[in-house]
């Protein structure tokens, strides 16, 4: 949102931000708080770095996958066969666990995008009906 000072305030505003009156130039011009978009930012920030972690996790996993199929058909054992196969099972888990920790923190990421709108759209409705008037 940019900010449309009026000409005839411009004067002001200098001389408003010099003597450190955060207050009087919000409530004058109508300007919103940034701490909560600090907290939508810090929030969707986080969970992302939290879905590119389990997202590392799931390829480091599948990766390791690989290579247990490799070394599954190169067993000349039935008991390397199935410890390999035992292995294989326990990566495959730990790929779903890793990509289920990956969903939860995405869903977390769509709900950060909703912080603070509840009375954002409410400042908006004030505005929009004092117009009106």
């Amino acid at each position: 949102m940019v900010l449309q000072v009026p000409h005839s305030t411009k004067s002001s505003l200098p001389s408003l931000l010099a003597e450190g009156r955060k207050e009087e130039i919000e409530e004058r011009y109508g300007l919103v708080p940034l701490y909560e978009i600090s907290l939508r930012t810090v929030a969707i920030g986080g969970y992302l770095a939290k879905v590119k972690q389990y997202a590392n996790k799931v390829d480091s996993f599948v990766a390791r996958m690989k290579s247990l199929a490799s070394e599954l058909s190169r067993a000349d054992t039935p008991e390397k066969k199935a410890r390999i196969e035992s292995e294989l099972w326990k990566t495959d888990a730990d790929v779903l666990w890793n990509m289920r920790k990956m969903n939860i923190y995405s869903a977390l990421v769509s709900a950060s995008g909703g912080l603070g709108v509840p009375r954002e759209t409410v400042k908006l409705l004030k505005k929009i009906r004092g117009k009106k008037r």
